[in-house]
């Protein structure tokens, strides 16, 4: 973005989604910190700058909260990368055409198990090398040279690192080279199904990771062990 005439967003008559990534690229910044308050007062007149907000997600901006960055209090958040110059006149959307419905976004995140397939790291959990920092995951399409393109569980780290090359067939079997038997039976039943099965308990824990504080609360009561009889 660097170079380009970028609209000031407070004078320009854009949509609120477009003068809400002109307001973080300009006001906030890459790495900065904000909370709702500043965004509401940025806005005042604009109903529903939140979802305006979440809107650019699709267009890779990446918006963490205390959830996903330990460090932030509990009502900051964080721009943590800017995606698509939604300003920009002809600006092309990120998001494919016949993106997934909310129902089926939910869908592939089950179905990977709450996890990233390229890291494994799990929804709402800190990363081994990063622990102030935890793991947001979304659905995300990805293609291979003569393959239909398919949806996948993806963490923001990945995501912002699919510039670098995939390893190849040779990088893989060289790898699987060092496996050891056990390894590589369940390596190659993974194949045969065409996916990866996760214990039951590690999905709950992304999903219990996410939950509002009472209701985890619950959860850990209920989890209390089991007077013996």
């Amino acid at each position: 973005m660097a170079g380009m005439s970028v609209p000031d967003w407070r004078t320009s008559t854009a949509g609120s989604r477009v003068r809400v990534a002109l307001w973080l690229h300009s006001a906030v910044g890459r790495g900065g910190t904000f909370t709702k308050s500043d965004l509401r007062a940025a806005f005042p007149k604009v109903e529903q700058i939140d979802r305006r907000m979440r809107d650019l997600r699709p267009e890779g901006w990446v918006i963490a909260t205390y959830r996903e960055d330990r460090s932030l209090t509990a009502d900051e958040l964080r721009l943590v990368e800017e995606g698509g110059a939604v300003w920009e006149r002809g600006y092309t959307s990120r998001q494919p055409a016949g993106g997934l419905s909310d129902q089926q976004r939910k869908a592939v995140l089950a179905g990977d198990g709450f996890c990233c397939v390229f890291c494994g790291a799990a929804a709402g959990c800190a990363y081994p090398d990063d622990p102030i920092r935890t793991a947001m995951l979304s659905a995300t399409r990805v293609e291979a040279d003569g393959e239909k393109a398919m949806w996948v569980s993806a963490c923001d780290r990945c995501r912002a690192a699919r510039v670098r090359a995939p390893m190849t067939a040779e990088d893989v079997l060289k790898r699987i080279e060092g496996l050891d038997d056990a390894q590589r039976e369940r390596l190659r039943a993974w194949v045969e199904r065409g996916s990866r099965p996760r214990p039951l308990e590690e999905g709950l824990w992304a999903a219990y990771r996410v939950l509002p504080a009472t209701a985890r609360e619950v959860v850990r009561d209920r989890l209390e062990p089991r007077t013996a009889h």
